[in-house]
């Protein structure tokens, strides 16, 4: 990382400068409301905020300013403050962290690298360096032509495209797992799919690789899927292995969730895909009907 404005730094290599995402120190970012030179549009999304890179169109297709070398789009801008039970979580556990926004970016690190599609990173910035965690922001790339799986699960009718969609759900969640990417906060709403035909190159490339390395070890042929990106990571963690009761307690929750979206077919191939095994797949379909 490096020095800015009373903290630390760190940016994406594609990312030349804070001006080029239109602040102009790090406590822009930290700021109530952000001090950016497209404030005035920022929007609430959940727990983070909406934020337009400079230079991209308002509502009314009219673009105020010029880009500044980040392109143009939309970011999401998440903002932790400093210690608190979940700060010292992020420096004691794995990946050990100096803070919530550290520790986030070092989990979709590892899933990126492991071939789990996760939201591009853009910044990372801390200000103070308290025992239990600095104060801290990130900032991501919003996923365009992303829908929460909640929501597609609701609204697909066509049943082929349902099922290379849970398919593809599958495959993340299971690769997830392989990898030791610990994520017990996940929901169906923490995980998006895509919905269009146009998607983003970086996330197809990512998520074409996770396909392929599962699909080779079960001696599968590729058909075309949809991107699935992990979206939710608070008190993610990196574990050296997943157990099956974590696993199960997981997935259990999952179906649970979706029962009223999908059939006990639906829930019962999806469980099969990612276990691997018939006896525990019984257990879970007897689960997902209590």
């Amino acid at each position: 990382m490096d020095s800015a404005s009373k903290g630390l730094l760190k940016l994406a290599p594609d990312i030349a400068s804070l001006e080029a995402l239109g602040a102009h120190a790090l406590d822009d970012f930290l700021a109530d409301p952000p001090a950016l030179v497209t404030a005035d549009r920022i929007r609430p999304r959940g727990a983070a905020l909406e934020v337009p890179l400079p230079g991209t169109p308002d509502e009314r297709g009219r673009q105020r300013e010029r880009p500044r070398g980040a392109g143009t789009g939309l970011l999401l801008l998440q903002r932790f403050p400093s210690g608190g039970i979940e700060g010292l979580r992020a420096r004691l556990t794995h990946p050990r962290s100096t803070s919530r926004a550290a520790r986030q970016w070092n989990l979709i690190c590892h899933l990126q690298a492991n071939g789990v599609a996760a939201p591009q990173l853009v910044a990372l910035g801390e200000r103070g360096g308290a025992p239990l965690g600095a104060e801290s922001f990130l900032l991501t790339r919003a996923l365009e032509g992303f829908v929460p799986v909640a929501r597609w699960l609701a609204e697909e009718r066509d049943a082929s495209r349902r099922r290379r969609g849970l398919k593809s759900i599958a495959l993340a969640c299971a690769q997830t797992l392989r990898c030791g990417a610990w994520l017990p906060r996940t929901t169906l709403s923490g995980l998006s799919i895509h919905v269009e035909d146009d998607s983003c190159a970086a996330l197809k490339i990512v998520n074409l690789k996770s396909e392929q390395a599962l699909l080779r070890t079960r001696g599968l042929v590729r058909a075309r899927l949809p991107a699935v990106a992990f979206t939710e990571f608070e008190r993610g963690r990196i574990l050296s292995r997943i157990s099956a009761r974590r696993r199960d307690q997981w997935l259990t929750a999952l179906a649970r969730e979706a029962r009223t979206l999908t059939s006990e077919r639906e829930r019962a191939v999806f469980a099969a895909r990612i276990l691997g095994a018939s006896s525990e797949l019984a257990l879970l379909a007897a689960r997902c009907r209590s």
